[in-house]
């Protein structure tokens, strides 16, 4: 396990912490593990140990390009050394100390820096070309390769026979594991238009092996043949020599991890962070909490098909039904005649009451609370189930600080409705008093009206009427007037009149009657309407607080999988450690 991927363990902890760790643990111990985490991974960024690998070869055979193919960018050029070839070039990180103290003065300044992370901890060195005339170039590849860990000897098919390298290899006073051969610009030997393509690369090879076998002294070479640059530039190109190219990445980083596992540092890391593992594990009880989560989610599935909670919604409609009447008749505009009959025809139901918006006011409060209460009491029941089964498993209540509260929701749900139905009443409110409220009262008075014209008829005679009308004349007119009075207070005038009271009292309460039942049906599409903005407000503030619930509690067990399948993914390191017991601790 290298830095890299301790780093990534530790960067997954610290997005659990931080997203759902809230869920599962206390305000308090979830800072702590916080800073905590956050000092791991500033460790784990400081720059560990890393593999030293320096890049030997004559001129020409590619060692630049290698270095490119290796971290599938361009890295490196050419002219890095120039004017400086009796110097080494440093191809590093930018988050990788250099390190290399003690030969500085054979090395380039600056470093070659880049920022590709698959090589983070590969620092690569480009060395002098040894085939060069300068014996200083000599001087400066000796002195450098006891700092290396790793030395990468690269040739090519046309300067692999040069004795200068393999002398320049038996010359070099290191173990000859730390010795990797690559044999570069395969593809020369590959190219098409050649019968045997793979005989001369096999005759190249084993050329190779024989001279550094009996020449250069290296009884098992480790040799990958390669084309660095068809790499390099991600040519598609023979299959052989891709594989190797793999192989030799693969080969170079298992060296770079095997060395960072062994270090002391490094098993540190590792140690602490199973050991924060191991302590969030013991806080938490992953297993534990995963049984009573289970639970809630079995209390959340039985409460989620609560019964319908408009059983009383009729009477409550009625209710307010009937206060809205009162205020409505209490507040119309028809002619007075009418109204007095709309009270008397509805005195059972004493529509007519002085300060009857505030009546209004209790009743609609009066059954806002009334839909409220099952709402409540359904949200505390189910709500104090829960509680107590997260009380058991976390101790805590930091899950409670974001959820909503109930009562302080279906309160403003409340305070909502009561101010949209303000609002519908008002405007109900307008169209009894205005331009219609005047045509409606002209039509009563137009209705009742209408008996009087035939009362004249009758008392002054059908042909006194016609006799003016053929002849008008103020004389006429006074003498029909006469006339009419005159029957009033006879036995068939008076008759007329009874006669005139009893239609007026019976249109007037025909026209009463028709009033309170259409003041009935607005009061009722009224009371309708704001019951059931009421219970869609209040609904949704249930839908709300259960949703928050529900998101709660997937939170923790998001939480609790991400803390489980953390623990069980870390991987043990015990035989790095074992092999450095005696290592002193940094």
């Amino acid at each position: 396990m290298n830095r890299a991927s301790i780093t990534a363990a530790i960067e997954q902890i610290l997005g659990f912490l931080e997203d759902t760790g809230r869920y599962v643990l206390p305000e308090v111990e979830l800072q702590e593990y916080l800073v905590r985490t956050r000092s791991l991974l500033e460790k784990a960024h400081t720059p560990g140990e890393v593999l030293y690998a320096g890049i030997l070869g004559g001129t020409g055979v590619g060692k630049s390009t290698l270095v490119n193919a290796l971290a599938k960018d361009k890295i490196s050029d050419a002219s890095d050394r120039r004017p400086y070839t009796d110097k080494a070039v440093v191809y590093r990180h930018h988050d990788t100390p250099r390190g290399l103290e003690k030969v500085s003065d054979l090395l380039r300044e600056p470093d070659a820096v880049h920022h590709v992370d698959t090589i983070r901890d590969l620092v690569l060195l480009d060395l002098p070309d040894f085939d060069s005339v300068e014996e200083e170039n000599r001087r400066t590849v000796l002195r450098l390769l006891p700092e290396l860990d790793a030395v990468i000897w690269v040739v090519s098919p046309e300067k692999y026979a040069d004795a200068v390298f393999y002398d320049m290899v038996r010359r070099t006073r290191m173990h000859r594991d730390s010795f990797t051969f690559v044999l570069n610009k395969t593809d020369d030997l590959l190219a098409d238009g050649h019968p045997d393509r793979y005989g001369r690369l096999k005759e190249v090879q084993g050329d190779l092996i024989f001279r550094l076998r009996h020449e250069a002294r290296v009884e098992q070479p480790r040799l990958f043949s390669i084309s660095a640059d068809k790499e390099f530039r991600g040519e598609k190109y023979d299959p052989m020599p891709a594989d190797e190219f793999r192989s030799f990445h693969n080969y170079l980083m298992v060296r770079r991890d095997a060395k960072e596992i062994a270090s002391v540092k490094t098993i540190n890391l590792v140690e602490e962070t199973r050991r924060l593992l191991a302590d969030l594990n013991a806080r938490i009880h992953p297993e534990e909490k995963a049984r009573i989560l289970k639970t809630i989610d079995r209390i959340e599935s039985e409460s989620g098909g609560r019964e319908e909670r408009n059983v009383e919604g009729y009477e409550h409609e009625k209710a307010l039904q009937a206060s809205l009447l009162r205020h409505l008749a209490a507040e119309d505009a028809s002619i007075a005649s009418v109204r007095w009959a709309m009270r008397f025809l509805s005195r059972g139901r004493s529509i007519l009451v002085t300060g009857s918006g505030h009546l209004l006011e209790a009743v609609f409060q009066s059954v806002a609370e009334a839909r409220k209460r099952p709402r409540s009491a359904f949200l505390e029941k189910t709500g104090a189930l829960m509680d107590s089964e997260l009380l058991l498993a976390f101790r805590q209540g930091n899950e409670k600080e974001d959820e909503p509260q109930a009562e302080r929701l279906l309160d403003a749900a409340v305070r909502e409705a009561s101010k949209a139905f303000v609002q519908s009443l008002e405007a109900r409110m307008r169209s009894l008093s205005g331009p219609m409220a005047r045509w409606r009262r002209f039509g009563q008075k137009l209705v009742l009206f209408m008996p009087v014209p035939f009362l004249v008829l009758r008392l002054t005679g059908l042909g006194r009427i016609e006799a003016w009308f053929e002849s008008p004349s103020l004389s006429g007119a006074f003498t029909m007037m006469l006339a009419l009075i005159s029957s009033l207070f006879s036995s068939e005038g008076l008759t007329g009149l009874l006669v005139l009271a009893i239609c007026q009292i019976f249109l007037v309460y025909v026209l009463a009657g028709r009033r309170i039942r259409k003041l009935e049906k607005d009061a009722g599409i009224l009371a309708e309407s704001a019951v059931r903005h009421l219970d869609s407000r209040l609904d949704a503030v249930v839908a709300k607080v259960e949703d928050q619930r529900r998101r709660s509690i997937a939170h923790m067990q998001e939480g609790i999988r991400t803390l489980s399948a953390l623990t069980s993914e870390f991987p043990t390191v015990d035989s790095p450690r074992d092999r450095r017991r005696d290592a002193p601790v940094s």
